[in-house]
């Protein structure tokens, strides 16, 4: 059950990125899941 939060987590975090890209309000979102990212 684990691995479905992963991916579900993993996916929803691309598509927010991906539409915070299109709009063009990269920089904060970005620099917030940098922060919240272990890498």
């Amino acid at each position: 059950m684990k691995a479905v939060w992963i991916l579900v987590t993993l996916a929803l975090a691309a598509f927010l990125t991906l539409r915070v890209r299109h709009h063009g309000l990269d920089a904060p979102i970005q620099g917030a899941l940098e922060g919240a990212r272990p890498s």
